[in-house]
């Protein structure tokens, strides 16, 4: 009792003199002082972002498309400085450019260097997939490909990346869909080895198609699993009466080879219909396997955020949200969620754009969106788990999202700042509960503790009385712990006094009587605390 009495004190304390707490999420004035950057590639036409990526040092990476008046493009990437500034080292003035070619994604590889994807017109005039490497500074990649390069076409069929991603291996996987007959397309997966070329190990000489009578079906983002098979995630599409298509979310997983997984759903396909338009944009893995499709669906009327779980075998999760579905109202308005995130506790970050109609005209703001693993909202992020900012009369698009290694939210996207062309949009945003002063250390030594501990709360949910914890200390600390049902009570405290440098654990073995829900477990070292949500079932 008297450490639960010393514990409560001290918490009273911080709360109320030391502790000053910053709502979330926030823009972060530390990048570009306004927590956004818009960066015009070239006067006169429209840059629109549609991938963000944070390097291991913290520098952005945003890439995208010029259009000219007449749609023609050009692919763009610009790397900014973690305080928003641009990085003069890579490209011109931080701007890397392509000519020609539709930029869809690009991701990292181990040794710095930068696969881009898109699509562009090929030999038999239509588009075909290809993919470029850059090296660390922007520059093309000769040894890569043809001149830095690698073009994958099939004869007269129209191809359409959309997402790419690298094996542990280092081999390329592209996704998007091949053209088919009667205007449906067939989702697309390639495979090429790290050099450029295709590699005929995977599917049929480099290359699996979904083919599904009567139905268009597409890939919009692939997720690489532990094991190596892969996800890609997207949506089917049914022609009703050659007047009107019906989406739904859809997956696919193959093995390593290529092949459909016949242990994933039906044949390897899973398919959920919930409303007319239920189109997957966002694919993810959590911690335990289980996968989450993310994007829109009309279910309720209005286009609304949507997230579906699946179980690793692709099966319907129905413990997540409402019979494993989770949807997200923007203030009664039309929302499209065009990507995720995932945070080491198997949080969930939405993002994408939403919009009101209005005599005046329409709003446009970012939105994003939280929920755990169990397809709740959490309440500790914006207003019941949606937050809303940069609402403007001017059009605003998000594309995708990312996170810092801090936790920091990234987005990017396009904001017609003028009113007439588009620039490239990037913003940051503050998004966890943040030690903004306390008198005992200085910033350094703040800076020190709170990037210290890294806290893993297992398992959860907690079907008993016990969980473990699991944080990584880097320097001696004193350490405590509380755990706050939904109402902010305290329901067990524990002090476990001074830790040494390295890995602290311990099994946390709650009293018998705590009900099943929802709870705020703190972990403090020092004082300074990491916060992670923990659910309880019975």
């Amino acid at each position: 009792m008297k450490n639960f009495t010393k514990l409560s004190a001290t918490i009273v304390v911080l709360l109320l003199t030391a502790v000053i707490l910053q709502a979330q999420p926030t823009l972060d004035p530390s990048f570009s002082r306004t927590g956004y950057k818009l960066t015009k590639i070239a006067s006169g036409r429209d840059d629109i972002a549609r991938t963000v990526l944070v390097q291991s040092n913290g520098n952005v990476l945003t890439g995208g498309n010029s259009f000219n008046s007449i749609g023609n493009s050009n692919i763009a990437i610009t790397r900014l400085k973690p305080n928003g500034a641009y990085d003069n080292t890579f490209g011109t003035n931080g701007i890397a450019t392509i000519q020609g070619g539709f930029f869809c994604d690009m991701a990292l590889l181990s040794n710095g260097k930068i696969i881009v994807a898109g699509s562009d017109v090929g030999p038999t005039n239509v588009n075909n997939y290809i993919v470029y490497r850059l090296r660390k500074n922007g520059s093309p990649d000769t040894t890569f490909g043809v001149g830095g390069s690698a073009e994958i076409n099939i004869p007269n069929s129209s191809m359409i990346c959309y997402d790419v991603a690298i094996q542990a291996d280092g081999k390329i996987v592209l996704a998007g869909y091949q053209g088919g007959s009667g205007g449906l397309g067939n989702m697309l997966v390639v495979r090429l080895k790290p050099n450029g070329t295709l590699d005929n190990s995977f599917g049929t000489g480099g290359m699996f198609t979904l083919y599904l009578k009567g139905k268009h079906s597409e890939c919009r983002q692939l997720t690489i699993q532990p094991d190596g098979k892969i996800l890609a995630g997207g949506s089917i599409d049914t022609l009703l009466f050659f007047s009107s298509l019906r989406y739904d979310f859809a997956a696919i997983r193959l093995n390593v080879n290529g092949t459909l997984d016949n242990s994933f759903g039906s044949g390897g396909i899973v398919r959920a219909d919930k409303g007319t338009v239920d189109i997957s944009n966002a694919t993810a893995l959590l911690s335990d396997g289980r996968i989450v499709l993310g994007g829109m669906s009309n279910y309720f009327g209005t286009t609304q955020f949507a997230a579906l779980c699946l179980n690793p075998n692709g099966s319907i999760d129905m413990s997540f949200g409402t019979q494993g579905w989770k949807f997200i109202d923007f203030d009664s308005g039309t929302a499209i969620c065009g990507a995720m995130a995932i945070e080491p506790d198997d949080d969930i970050i939405l993002a994408g754009q939403s919009y009101n109609h209005l005599s005046s005209g329409t709003t446009y703001a970012v939105a994003l969106a939280k929920i755990n693993s169990a397809g709740v909202p959490d309440n500790t992020f914006g207003t019941a788990g949606v937050y809303t900012s940069m609402a403007s009369l001017k059009q605003l698009g998000v594309n995708d999202v990312a996170l810092q290694s801090d936790g920091k939210i990234v987005i990017a996207g396009y904001w017609y700042i003028d009113g007439v062309h588009s620039s490239f949009f990037t913003a940051r945003y503050i998004n966890s509960t943040s030690l903004i002063n306390k008198p005992a250390f200085n910033k350094e030594e703040i800076a020190i503790n709170k990037t210290q501990q890294k806290l893993f709360l297992y398992p959860n949910p907690v079907t008993g009385n016990s969980f473990n914890i699991n944080v990584k200390v880097l320097k001696s600390s004193h350490a405590s712990l509380a755990v706050y049902d939904i109402n902010g009570k305290i329901v067990f405290a524990a002090d476990y006094g001074s830790t040494s440098p390295g890995f602290f654990t311990k099994i946390v073995t709650l009293p018998n009587n705590i009900s099943a829900g929802m709870y705020s477990v703190k972990f403090s070292l020092d004082g300074v605390i990491e916060e992670q949500k923990i659910i309880i079932t019975r």
